[in-house]
C-alpha cells in the first residue's frame, strides 16, 4: 500500500518525531505554513498538490496531517486516492489530545504557542518587532494590546517534540513585550503517531476516491471558533 504524507511545514518538529515513532518511510509533501492565514489559499494549495499526486505518484492514500482548519480542507477531493485525516479542529486539537482538560484550556483565553510557531515568520515575536520598526513603541503597544485584548496568557505546548527549556526564554520574551503572562500545557503526538502508523479508528475521517470532504465529515467536533491562535 503506497501513502504520501501532505504536512504543514509549521508542524515539523512533531510530524518528524510521530513519524519516527510509528516507522513511517512514506514520501512527504511540505505546506507553506503562511497559508493559514489564508485559508482558500490553503485549500487550493493541498487540492493543486492531491491533483500531482494523483497524476504522477499513484497513491492508494494521501494523508493529511491537517484539521478542519477554517473550513480550508472542505471540498478537497482525489479522484484516486483515500483521504485520511484527523478529526480534528485545527492543530491545537491534535496537540491536546490526550489532554483531559482540552475544552476548558481552549475556553480559557490561552494564545497558543509552540516551538515550530515561534521560529515562523509569523510569530508574535516577529509581529511585534515589525509593528515596533514601523510605527514606534507607543503605536505597537497599542495594536497589541488590541490583538489580544481577548486572551489572558501566552500558552506554551510540551508536545514532547522538542527542548521546553530551549522555547521558554523565546516565550518568556514575546510574555514581556506583550504585556501577558506564560504558562505551559501538557500536550501529545499521539494522534499523529496513529495517523502515520496507519491505525486509523473513529479519530480519523476516511474519504474514499471520488467524494469530496464534507462537514458531515466533522459532525462530531465543535467547530465554533475557540479562542487560541490556530498554528
Amino acid at each position: 500500500m503506497r501513502n504520501v504524507i501532505l504536512a504543514c511545514e509549521i508542524l515539523e518538529d512533531e510530524i518528524n518525531k510521530a513519524r519516527k515513532e510509528a516507522g513511517n518511510q512514506d514520501p512527504i509533501v511540505w505546506i507553506d505554513s503562511s497559508l493559514h492565514m489564508f485559508p482558500q489559499k490553503l485549500h487550493d494549495k493541498l487540492q493543486e498538490e492531491i491533483d500531482r499526486i494523483d497524476s504522477e505518484l499513484e497513491a492508494d492514500n494521501i494523508v493529511l496531517s491537517f484539521g478542519y482548519c477554517g473550513n480550508a480542507i472542505v471540498g478537497l477531493k482525489s479522484v484516486k486516492s483515500n483521504l485520511i485525516l484527523p478529526q480534528a479542529n485545527d492543530c491545537i486539537d491534535l496537540f491536546l489530545y490526550q489532554n483531559e482538560d482540552k475544552t476548558s484550556i481552549r475556553s480559557s483565553g490561552c494564545y497558543f504557542l509552540t516551538r515550530g510557531w515561534l521560529k515562523s515568520k509569523y510569530s508574535i515575536v516577529n509581529e511585534y518587532d515589525r509593528y515596533l520598526e514601523k510605527y514606534g513603541q507607543k503605536k505597537t503597544e497599542r495594536i497589541m494590546d488590541a490583538m489580544l485584548a481577548h486572551y489572558q496568557c501566552f500558552t506554551l505546548i510540551d508536545t514532547g517534540a522538542y527542548s521546553l527549556e530551549d522555547c521558554v526564554p523565546i516565550a518568556s520574551e514575546a510574555a514581556r513585550k506583550c504585556n501577558m503572562q506564560l504558562c505551559t500545557k501538557k500536550g501529545s503526538i499521539s494522534l499523529l503517531t496513529k495517523l502515520f502508523s496507519g491505525k486509523w479508528d473513529a479519530n480519523f475521517c476516511i474519504v474514499p476516491p471520488d467524494s469530496p470532504i464534507t462537514l458531515d465529515h466533522f459532525s462530531a467536533l465543535n467547530l465554533t471558533p475557540s479562542q487560541g491562535q490556530i498554528l
